[in-house]
């Protein structure tokens, strides 16, 4: 069975694709469930009424409406450390709120923050929910979650040759509801000008004045990704910082696509399946009395960009008895030729109920990154709490004009 899904969020295809996208970022999230079935998609919208619970009582309840575990984190009582208040008491009544809004409202009532790793689920953490401020882009909502200058020491080959290279860290988080936050590709531009005017940009003979952009990653929010950007900073750290700017990056075109796959037998391979513009095959499987080995291939273009979908586990094993189990991904890619990668799955399952029969993906098929809009903040202190709202003045962006870069 092939079943790709037809629901593009696309808004125009008149712009061509870009030649080449910075690589292919596959999530090897490392799905393993000795037992049970594996867990479906967060609910979109939380309602319920958690009223005057502690803090274990209210994650127990968290975990009933999400589907997936909520644990308190282990903490030692001797570590000179933020803790969990386990005994707050907190209320909270949620009519149809967005997930991710509701998880934010649920760490801001018991001071707490949220961590998110598959199959464990949910860590309730210490410390507050990082609080900077935020601006409207496009629709989409763009909040610096860190600040910060950090300075490393690089040692020559003599004691006296001694570098000190200073750096800012920022870290953003981009929103959106739904399904739109998928439209998210990245930040890029990113420049920072202090007060005193001093742009890292400026320095052109400096070869560690370009930013360093990180990958985008998933967040314990649904519906947020996040970006950290390191700029070299060759001067002493301001006081403040008078613009942060730079271009959030959409891809026009975001299409899901589910592909179920019949386990070969032994020693033989599946016939390769074409997903849009990307070919996928099963190359060979092993089952063992509980357990299943795979190997699988894809073939894709440099023009698309494939991701496991989020939040949820993106490759299951179908079994006999018509559960689904969770498996473990591990990836690898390199060129397979001109305009192509090729990226090379090993999945693993273990403690399944009844022998597998069928491998399922479900994936982000994302193209055409070339929707940009310019973002600014202003007036920006150096270095801010991440418990206290800072509000410094703030543009609301506007839509680059079709096509602009």
């Amino acid at each position: 069975m092939l079943d790709v899904m037809d629901r593009r969020l696309t808004s125009s295809s008149k712009a061509a694709p870009r030649a080449a996208i910075l690589g292919l970022l596959f999530l090897a999230a490392p799905w393993v469930r000795a037992a049970g079935p594996a867990p479906e998609l967060l609910p979109p919208a939380l309602s319920a009424q958690l009223e005057d619970l502690r803090l274990p009582e209210a994650a127990a309840r968290l975990s009933t409406l999400l589907g997936a575990p909520v644990r308190l984190a282990e903490e030692d009582p001797t570590a000179d450390a933020p803790r969990l208040d386990r005994d707050r008491r907190a209320r909270l009544t949620w009519t149809n709120v967005p997930t991710g809004d509701a998880l934010r409202e649920f760490c801001r009532a018991y001071g707490c923050r949220l961590g998110y790793s598959a199959p464990e689920g949910y860590t309730v953490l210490p410390g507050p929910l990082p609080a900077g401020p935020s601006l409207t882009v496009n629709g989409f909502r763009l909040e610096i979650t860190h600040l910060g200058f950090a300075d490393g020491r690089i040692l020559g080959e003599s004691a006296a040759d001694l570098t000190v290279r200073r750096t800012l860290d920022l870290g953003f988080a981009v929103r959106a509801p739904g399904a739109e936050v998928e439209r998210v590709c990245c930040l890029e531009n990113v420049r920072v000008v202090d007060s005193h005017g001093r742009d890292v940009r400026n320095r052109a003979l400096d070869p560690g004045a370009a930013p360093v952009l990180r990958p985008l990653t998933t967040g314990p929010f649904p519906d947020e990704r996040l970006q950290a950007v390191s700029l070299n900073w060759p001067y002493p750290a301001p006081q403040r910082l008078q613009t942060i700017e730079g271009e959030l990056v959409l891809y026009r075109s975001v299409r899901p696509a589910r592909v179920e796959i019949p386990l070969p037998r032994a020693g033989e391979a599946a016939a390769p399946r074409d997903v849009g513009d990307v070919q996928l095959q099963v190359l060979q499987a092993q089952t063992t009395e509980n357990g299943l080995r795979v190997a699988a291939r894809f073939l894709c273009p440099d023009a698309v960009h494939l991701q496991l979908a989020e939040h949820r586990p993106a490759v299951t094993a179908l079994l006999e008895d018509g559960t689904r189990a969770a498996l473990r991904v591990e990836t690898s890619s390199w060129r397979h030729g001109p305009g192509v990668r090729r990226i090379e799955q090993t999945l693993t399952g273990v403690g399944l109920r009844s022998r597998p029969v069928k491998v399922a993906w479900d994936l982000l098929l994302k193209s055409e990154p070339d929707r940009r809009t310019p973002f600014r903040f202003t007036d920006y202190p150096a270095a801010f709490s991440p418990s206290a709202s800072v509000s410094p003045a703030a543009e609301t962006a506007r839509p680059a004009p079709e096509g602009s870069r």
